[in-house]
């Protein structure tokens, strides 16, 4: 059975750096080799996803060629990732954890140097929980 988790389409509120890092830890668990890898993620393309990987088969050979190629095509530009780590706030029924990898996932993606990532985190934590940290 295929989880919902397996397909990317380009919608809103999708992460392709996620996605990528859940196929590439399937591919190393099943032991994949490159063509494999890329027939099998591809295949789990929806959409307008599906339709640009369709169009540029034929040019990818390798998985790396194909992670590449999907960042370029459709991860957020630098400044949108930027905007939406200044932005991103701990939501009111989120656990610290979650909160905390979301937020160090988009650090991860733009770069944000880990010497502000504290005072970043601590900036957009619950207002409720700012005094105990």
């Amino acid at each position: 059975m295929k989880s919902e988790m397996d397909w990317y389409y380009h919608e809103e509120g999708e992460d392709i750096h996620l996605w990528l890092t859940r196929w590439n830890m399937k591919k190393q668990a099943k032991g994949w080799d490159d063509a494999t890898a890329v027939n099998e993620a591809g295949l789990h393309l929806g959409d307008t996803a599906f339709r640009w990987f369709s169009m540029r088969r034929q040019q990818i050979t390798t998985w790396d060629e194909f992670c590449q190629s999907l960042k370029e095509g459709f991860a957020e530009d630098d400044q949108t990732l930027m905007r939406r780590l200044q932005l991103r706030k701990q939501y009111d029924k989120e656990s610290v954890q979650s909160y905390a990898d979301a937020l160090m996932l988009l650090c991860m993606q733009t770069g944000f140097p880990a010497a502000a990532q504290r005072d970043l985190f601590i900036r957009n934590l619950k207002s409720s929980l700012k005094g105990r940290v």
